[in-house]
């Protein structure tokens, strides 16, 4: 039940924020980044190296150590 109560919504943004985070992801492709990310109705926050972006599918590919980890653009709250 806490578990439930927990669990939020993916983000949801006007096109002005959409555009803004599109092109910090661009400024900052081959960077550290610090990531926070909608994943399965929760709120997650990953220090990573932003290796790819895919406009056609709209994800972009993270990796944290040697493990690459595939993100829906339209889950991602912010870049720090």
């Amino acid at each position: 039940m806490i578990d439930q109560q927990a669990k939020s919504n993916p983000p949801s943004f006007d096109n002005e924020t959409i555009i803004m985070l599109e092109e910090r992801l661009r400024m900052n492709l081959g960077k550290s980044i610090l990531l926070r990310y909608w994943n399965d109705g929760l709120e997650v926050f990953l220090n990573c190296k932003l290796e790819y972006i895919d406009n056609r599918t709209s994800i972009i590919i993270v990796s944290k150590n040697i493990e690459l980890i595939y993100i829906k653009f339209n889950h991602i709250y912010e870049i720090i």
